[in-house]
């Protein structure tokens, strides 16, 4: 009998497709605990926005930088898709990590990891009209899985091992048919509770104008799970728009505002027990807001 790789364990990437090789990685993730370190970046450009005051116009660069200066940055434990802890920071908004954990549907936050609030529960009774929602979304990201182009660039290394290398491209025609379809459900369920909105809802189509979506995913070719994670999408807001879905208003700018979004995620950790468990006291009342943020608030 004739052994893969002359008696070496055949790797967990090798003969599929690229689709399926990713597939297989996610489905991994999901079905254990893992570590990961996440990165968002948001990128900015409000050099093409028209008329405005002098004065408001002298205040869009320092506005642009202001918001193209903050990053989000977390760290991830997730024990079991109902199980996980995060700690998280928006520079240079906060000046210190905040915590989040999640419980079987109860989410509790703090701002040192000691003194905790509870937050909304997650199986809370959902408004009338969105008890569909949840699956709707989980539909709209299958929608987006079945547009996606998937292609495998070979292998590479990162931080020494060895990965194969898989790039998706998700054409920006398919996310805004999906933006659309949404845009549609949303104003068919508001038609009865809320004309005025749902009537809205078709100018909102075209004020926000969708490009591609591009990520690249490095998997294991020893373990077959997921190493790092990277992505950018963008998109243009087009404020003419705002004149119809507010007719009569002035001073409405107009001109356009692109707008792009990049990520990173490092993975680690898997099928570790992060010993996480819902804090045992919980304050009253709400959060504090992060110094830096509330800082910023109060000078506004």
């Amino acid at each position: 009998m004739l052994l893969a790789g002359c008696g070496a364990p055949a790797s967990p990437v090798s003969g599929h497709s690229a689709a399926a090789v990713l597939a297989s990685a996610n489905s991994k993730a999901l079905g254990t605990s893992y570590q990961a370190e996440v990165s968002f970046q948001l990128h900015v450009d409000l050099s093409k926005i028209t008329g405005l005051s002098a004065s408001d116009s002298q205040e869009l660069p320092l506005i642009q930088d202001e918001l193209n200066a903050a990053q989000f940055t977390a760290v991830v434990d997730e024990q079991s898709p109902t199980v996980a802890e995060v700690s998280f920071r928006v520079t240079p908004f906060m000046s210190r990590d905040w915590y989040l954990i999640e419980d079987a549907g109860k989410a509790y936050f703090s701002e040192d990891g000691k003194t905790w609030y509870a937050g909304s529960s997650s199986s809370s009774t959902t408004s009338p009209g969105f008890g569909s929602l949840r699956k709707e979304v989980q539909s709209w990201g299958q929608d987006l899985r079945n547009a996606a182009q998937v292609k495998n660039l070979g292998q590479t290394k990162v931080d020494g091992q060895a990965v194969e290398e898989i790039e998706t491209l998700i054409p920006a025609s398919a996310v805004h048919q999906l933006y659309a379809q949404v845009l549609s459900q949303l104003a068919t369920q508001l038609s009865s509770t809320n004309s005025q909105v749902a009537t809205a809802l078709p100018a909102l189509e075209q004020l926000i104008q969708f490009g591609p979506s591009r990520g690249t995913s490095y998997v294991s070719t020893s373990t077959g799970k997921l190493v790092e994670d990277t992505g950018s999408t963008s998109l243009t807001l087009e404020l003419s728009q705002l004149a119809v879905l507010d007719p009569g208003a002035a001073g409405l700018p107009g001109g356009t505002v692109p707008i792009g979004f990049s990520f990173s995620a490092d993975f680690s950790d898997y099928g570790q027990d992060f010993g996480i468990k819902a804090p045992s006291q919980v304050s009253s009342g709400t959060p504090p807001l992060p110094d830096g943020l509330s800082g910023a608030l109060s000078q506004a």
